[in-house]
């Protein structure tokens, strides 16, 4: 496991959670649960970047890019370095600062060096921020983290069954459902109601052929055509060595032929009648 944030580390991340709660409220609890990963000091630029616990959930927001204007003046140099927090889409990756063009190579960033930590306003004008009140209340103000231990009791509750409905027992029988289970008397007034409902009695639909075609039977019949077409296109091609155009054409007028409607329909009715 890698090694805690430094002092350092910590006063510009806990700083930039305070200014940052209004557009970044989920920075705070992402610092609680991340760790360090790479270091990078190269003269005055300073570069952490941070492992966020990959069991944490998404934050809502979508913040994105290099947010802050905290200062942390530091021992042994004359002046302070400006951090900033680097967020993809609310997440926290990485913490840069810079030193205003001083070396950072030659000093100590890991010790207890913090001296001050203040924000810039627009105006340019310091705003002190105390890390010793403040960094402890920050660390537990993620609206996620209140979430996570007070899950919604409605996820977990015992789901309660509807109460079923009354049968309607005309109802039932206008639509099908009991019809069978219903008694006779039950029928006779289901009847009685409809008659009054629709002025007549329901009378049902007069059975269909059976060897009329359906709407699959004619569908089947095309699909066979073309594919015979197809088969007898190879055959007058490689077996009767026709021209390929010579062939083409008369299997073109005798698909077109055979795909006419009447002709269709003919035939799925025979095949229709066959199969009853």
């Amino acid at each position: 496991m890698r090694d805690a944030f430094t002092p350092l580390e910590r006063a510009a991340l806990d700083g930039l959670a305070w200014e940052l709660s209004a557009v970044a409220p989920d920075l705070a609890g992402q610092i609680a649960e991340s760790l360090p990963g790479q270091r990078r000091v190269q003269g005055p630029v300073f570069l952490t970047e941070t492992i966020v616990d990959r069991q944490r959930p998404n934050p809502p927001e979508v913040t994105h890019g290099r947010l802050g204007t905290i200062h942390v003046q530091i021992d042994h140099l004359e002046h302070p370095i400006a951090f900033q927090a680097e967020l993809v889409n609310g997440r926290l990756i990485a913490l840069h600062g810079d030193a205003y063009g001083q070396d950072l190579t030659r000093v100590d960033l890991t010790g207890d060096v913090v001296d001050q930590v203040f924000r810039l306003r627009d105006d340019g004008h310091p705003v002190p921020y105390d890390l010793r009140d403040r960094a402890d209340a920050l660390r537990e103000a993620s609206p996620l983290r209140r979430l996570q231990a007070n899950p919604d009791p409605s996820d977990h509750a015992p789901r309660v069954p509807a109460p079923e409905a009354p049968s309607n027992v005309a109802l039932d029988v206008l639509f099908g459902k009991k019809a069978d289970a219903a008694p006779k008397q039950a029928r006779a007034h289901s009847g009685l109601a409809a008659q009054a409902v629709f002025g007549r009695g329901l009378e049902a639909p007069p059975p269909l052929d059976p060897g009329e075609p359906t709407e699959a039977d004619l569908a089947t019949v095309r699909v066979g055509v073309v594919v015979l077409a197809g088969v007898l296109f190879g055959i007058l091609v490689f077996l009767a060595d026709l021209p390929f155009i010579f062939a083409g054409i008369v299997v073109f007028w005798t698909a077109r032929m055979a795909l006419q409607k009447t002709a269709v329909e003919s035939i799925a009715r025979g095949l229709s009648r066959r199969r009853t």
